[in-house]
């Protein structure tokens, strides 16, 4: 009769590991009982001298077939191009924004980066600012960023490319089309950015796409678990929230045979006036043997100035080549 001796931990009982071993408690206390020495045998519950406990050979297997090996997730090398879609939704006043995104790693430290058109509500955007921004985001797709082992980005690295693109393609499009006071303001504005777009790169990370995708997720998590802080500009609000936050690194793969790190946080803000405290959730779903991001899902509940709530979602997924 194969098996596989397993060590109990101090908190473990024969309820807590026939659980977590998807194996009714009877036939492994009987397993066990039928391999085990006299000293070993198990009642009713195992005995607090008791150190192992004997588990069929394949209820080990299949549960390590169905679990991450350590609490680790290390960022892939590279990875060809990934087409994710995007949906960012206020609830609280019933504005979707959604469009596709294209994410390719070509090696350990540079990640490229393209957007394709923004839809508001369905709709392609048609307010003249909407239509402005959409056409100066072409200047600065594709995006190369430099990024670390853990996955933070540091840098946007072809700043001179993107300053060029504005200058000789975009800026005299928009003049040529835009003509008014307010679109010079924005001209002139925009000039600057475009001058330096790393004096600026703060302001990427206000999207949540960069700030979640970019989190710094690669990393060890003891027993599961990490506490950290999070610093997110929100836009809804116009203003920075720090929040407290708990990663959890699920042993247990989901039914597709995925990873799922979830991250819960608590505003955390002493300046702030607010009685009611933001909120966050996100959910990450990768590929178990490559740890590249499949799906990442959150919520972000926050209160301006005047205790006004706003629901935020985030959605993101991998979509099919």
């Amino acid at each position: 009769m194969d098996f596989h001796k397993l060590k109990i931990n101090s908190n473990e009982n024969i309820d807590t590991i026939a659980k977590e071993y998807d194996i009714n408690r009877e036939i492994l206390r009987n397993f066990h009982n039928n391999i085990c020495s006299i000293s070993e045998i198990i009642p009713k519950e195992i005995p607090v001298y008791l150190e192992y406990i004997y588990i069929p050979i394949e209820t080990f297997l299949g549960y390590q077939d169905k679990t991450i090996h350590d609490f680790k997730l290390i960022a892939p090398n590279f990875f060809d191009k990934i087409t994710y879609g995007i949906i960012y939704k206020n609830n609280s006043v019933s504005k979707q924004i959604h469009y596709t995104i294209e994410v390719e790693k070509l090696n350990n430290s540079t990640v490229i980066i393209n957007k394709n058109k923004t839809y508001v509500n369905n709709h392609p955007v048609k307010k003249i600012i909407e239509e402005l921004l959409e056409k100066t985001e072409r200047a600065i797709y594709p995006l190369l960023l430099e990024s670390t082992t853990n996955n933070s980005i540091i840098r946007i690295k072809n700043e001179k490319e993107i300053g060029e693109r504005w200058e000789k393609e975009i800026k005299p499009l928009i003049i040529e089309y835009y003509q008014s006071k307010l679109t010079d303001e924005i001209i002139e504005k925009l000039d600057s950015f475009f001058l330096n777009p790393n004096q600026y790169f703060e302001k990427i990370l206000h999207h949540l796409f960069y700030s979640f995708y970019f989190l710094p997720i690669y990393t060890s998590y003891p027993n599961g678990n990490k506490q950290s802080t999070i610093s997110q500009f929100l836009n809804a609000i116009n203003q920075h929230i720090h929040f407290d936050v708990n990663f959890k690194l699920h042993k247990k793969l989901t039914r597709a045979d995925k990873i799922k790190l979830e991250i819960r946080g608590v505003e955390n803000n002493s300046l702030s006036n607010n009685d009611n405290k933001a909120t966050l959730f996100f959910t990450y779903i990768l590929h178990k043997e490559t740890h590249k991001i499949f799906s990442l899902t959150g919520n972000i509940i926050c209160y301006d100035e005047n205790n006004k709530q706003y629901d935020l979602t985030f959605e993101m997924y991998e979509l099919k080549k």
